[in-house]
């Protein structure tokens, strides 16, 4: 008896178990690119948010340093912008912002649509002068289901850059800290006497 050769084909079964396998891999893929993609956005989003912030602090030094209260005493002929209490830049809303006086807000519209800063300013109460603040930095990033900043930072600013450790250390601040020790010793004295 002869064979018939064999047509050289493949079975309904073969091709089955082929096509399982090839799907069972296409999507193992497909979750890799998908969570690739999540972590680009995330960090993405990441970035943009501490360039807000460095761009918040900016503005922050900026304003501190054109109000002086020295120069605001003295009268001394130039213009001293008031230090604001608080400063809001709300960019969900940019085209508000790019008319907005403020050229800190509007540069910050066109580079940060979505977002929002605020920065509050407090007296420095280690210092006396004026020459430092407190400042309390807040970063919104892009909205979200919760209206959580995703930054907050609190940091002490002082005049024209000077290092928070230089100042620390200043006559003026050693005055202070004199002044406040011997407060404490006269009301430590009257309640013990």
């Amino acid at each position: 008896m002869k064979r018939r050769p064999a047509d050289g084909g493949f079975t309904l079964l073969e091709v089955l178990i082929a096509m399982a396998i090839l799907v069972v891999g296409a999507t193992s893929i497909l979750g890799i690119f998908l969570v690739a993609a999540r972590w680009q956005s995330d960090r993405r989003e990441s970035l943009q948010i501490a360039d807000l912030y460095n761009h918040a602090l900016a503005d922050a030094e900026l304003k501190f340093n054109a109000y002086d209260p020295e120069q605001a005493k003295a009268g001394a002929g130039k213009t001293v912008s008031p230090l604001p209490p608080t400063i809001l830049v709300d960019l969900r809303d940019p085209t508000a912002a790019l008319r907005s006086a403020d050229p800190q807000a509007r540069a910050a519209a066109a580079k940060f649509p979505g977002c929002k800063y605020e920065v509050r300013f407090e007296r420095n109460p280690w210092e006396s002068g004026g020459a430092s603040v407190v400042a309390h930095v807040s970063v919104w990033g892009l909205p979200s289901e919760r209206d959580l900043p995703a930054i907050v930072d609190t940091i002490v600013m002082t005049r024209s850059g000077t290092p928070v450790n230089a100042f620390l250390t200043s006559p003026s601040m050693e005055a202070a800290k004199k002044s406040r020790d011997d407060r404490k010793r006269r009301d430590d004295g009257r309640r013990g006497g």
